[in-house]
């Protein structure tokens, strides 16, 4: 019903080559929205569950609080080469065009821990397609892992043991 407005998509384990089952529910529907509860499947084990929004839009007011950044063109910066740059890399990232202004992950050119894990960079698929709903959503999650950028050194990117604010199940 109308049009993608809200994507959260969980990774509850990785995601294999091969093949994979998708079921999808429609959770609730009203006049003017539909959320949905999504799960990716392979074999008997759940890779990823996700909610989805859909909504049709209606005339309203809006305001955008966020600026472009203040950064040079893409063509000036070089194009990430993980296998040249930071070693073998994710295959998924061969799908894109990325060119970091900065917070590129392992940057071994910065020796301390940066101050923050702001990451800003040009994206765009490779090879090249329409930029629709599919292709954002799959570039909205092109971003590696916080740690990663924070830290020059690989580190495990999970959540240490003991950090959970709950107390353990008794």
């Amino acid at each position: 019903l109308g049009d993608p407005v809200a994507l959260t998509v969980n990774y509850a384990g990785p995601v294999a080559d091969g093949e994979f089952r998708i079921h999808a529910v429609p959770v609730r529907t009203n006049r003017s929205t539909q959320h949905w509860s999504i799960t990716l499947s392979q074999g008997e084990e759940v890779a990823t569950t996700a909610t989805a929004v859909f909504a049709v839009r209606r005339e309203t007011w809006s305001a955008t609080d966020a600026g472009f950044p203040e950064v040079p063109p893409a063509e000036s910066l070089p194009r990430l080469q993980l296998g040249q740059q930071l070693g073998p890399g994710p295959v998924w990232t061969r799908n894109y065009d990325m060119r970091f202004v900065r917070g590129m992950m392992l940057d071994a050119s910065r020796p301390a821990e940066a101050l923050d894990s702001t990451s800003v960079l040009w994206v765009r698929d490779d090879p090249p397609r329409p930029l629709d709903f599919v292709s954002l959503a799959s570039i909205c999650d092109v971003f590696f892992p916080r740690v990663m950028v924070r830290r020059p050194v690989r580190v495990p990117a999970g959540p240490p043991a003991n950090t959970s604010p709950f107390p353990p199940h008794r």
